[in-house]
């Protein structure tokens, strides 16, 4: 899979046109200049939510009516165009278009578009809360299994609707029958998100674990099981039969979850726990052991994404590797050497010392000249070809430079 063209206007500040290479594209340029509001255009038409909390109202350009993003990308089978507009005047209501054919939300774009993003904040995957990890799985498990991103949003609202509920009941006016309803709901949604997790992260650790031996050299080695809350084993059960035990663990917590307020047990509290020479990683691993498992999750996400549909997924990096070492920085470079690669950076260097790709210069939400400014920046970009693009027209340089 790779991304052939990036048409943006009014997404944020961007206003670009623009031809993209199919190995590595390296968007430089200064903080505060739109570098992230492009990768994020592109993450969204995967169907997936912001990775920065982008609010609706937040993604038209202050000075524009209407934000228009459109991504041209082909596949083993086809050319393909992803088309989203977003109004000021409604930003909740996108007009989202598959090869000129209109769709209901963004979310419906699922397994279409694939791609793998990076964030500083992927770095701290593996110490933060268990929400983290929880949404991680949730985008693996969506971008191979559309359906889960059904049983998801299903399982939230309800979720929600059971919560405010509880609250009634704990100040007297709320009906406790009704608890019933939602419990089935809940049970038959929340089943079918822990098995399918389950699946996942059985293939997740398996991948993950070589990763991560390969990346320390062989000198460590790293586990991951999925942890519910609700179901002490998920192997080889019927979902019939898992329902009735979720259907029961919520019965007896209800009095609790009454007195509490809210929804104690249940899929939107499990986690994924790692474990690093059989010590678990939040509680006793080291910054560098941290971010190594990070890095190794995110890759094993890339090849079993590429090894399940056939098609290597588009790797998106948001100035994550300027916050590795340059040992690992070679390292990933060289896991996804196969794959398609979109990465910011404040500094050229940190990119062309891994591979060979194309440069682009975003200032002011704009592809610039960037021959003059590699000689501001002191940058010698020895095995780069240097794409010379203003926004109006497009000259290729094809020697090296």
């Amino acid at each position: 899979m790779r991304i052939t063209h990036l048409k943006i206007d009014g997404f944020k500040n961007i206003n670009i046109d623009m031809k993209v290479t199919p190995t590595v594209n390296i968007l430089v340029g200064e903080n505060a200049n739109g570098k992230t509001n492009i990768i994020e255009a592109v993450w969204l038409a995967t169907g997936c939510r912001s990775f920065r909390n982008l609010k609706d109202k937040d993604i038209v350009d202050f000075n524009k009516e209407t934000a228009t993003v459109e991504i041209t990308y082909t596949t083993k089978e086809r050319e393909n165009t992803i088309k989203y507009v977003v109004e000021k005047s409604n930003p909740k209501d996108k007009k989202v278009y598959l090869n000129g054919v209109k769709k209901k939300s963004l979310s419906q774009l699922f397994g279409n578009l694939r791609c793998i993003v990076f964030t500083p904040d992927d770095l701290e995957l593996s110490k933060g809360g268990p929400e983290h990890r929880r949404t991680f799985i949730d985008i693996c498990v969506s971008q191979l299994k559309p359906v889960y991103i059904m049983h998801l949003n299903k399982y939230n609202d309800i979720l929600s609707q059971r919560n405010m509920l509880l609250k009634e009941i704990q100040m007297g006016r709320g009906d406790v029958s009704l608890l019933d309803i939602y419990d089935e709901q809940l049970s038959f949604h929340g089943t079918n998100i822990s098995v399918m997790r389950e699946e996942y992260s059985n293939i997740l650790r398996e991948c993950a674990k070589r990763v991560f031996f390969d990346m320390s050299r062989g000198h460590e080695y790293m586990s991951l099981k999925y942890q519910s809350t609700v179901f002490e084993d998920l192997k080889n059960a019927k979902i019939d039969d898992l329902k009735e035990i979720y259907k029961e663990k919520l019965l007896s917590m209800r009095d609790e979850d009454i007195r509490l307020g809210f929804t104690g047990i249940g899929t939107h509290r499990d986690d994924i726990i790692i474990e690093v020479n059989d010590l678990n990683l939040r509680e006793y691993g080291s910054q560098g052991q941290q971010r190594s498992v990070a890095l190794s999750l995110k890759l094993a996400q890339a090849e079993i994404l590429m090894r399940l549909t056939g098609e290597s997924p588009i790797i998106l990096f948001d100035d994550a590797l300027s916050e590795i070492d340059k040992r690992r920085q070679s390292y990933v470079m060289n896991e996804i050497d196969d794959m398609q690669v979109i990465l910011t950076c404040c500094d050229p260097i940190v990119a062309l010392d891994a591979r060979i790709g194309n440069l682009y210069a975003i200032q002011r939400g704009e592809v610039i000249d960037f021959i003059d400014n590699l000689k501001k920046m002191r940058v010698k970009p020895y095995g780069c070809v240097i794409d010379n693009i203003d926004v109006s027209k497009v000259t290729k340089l094809d020697e090296k430079k």
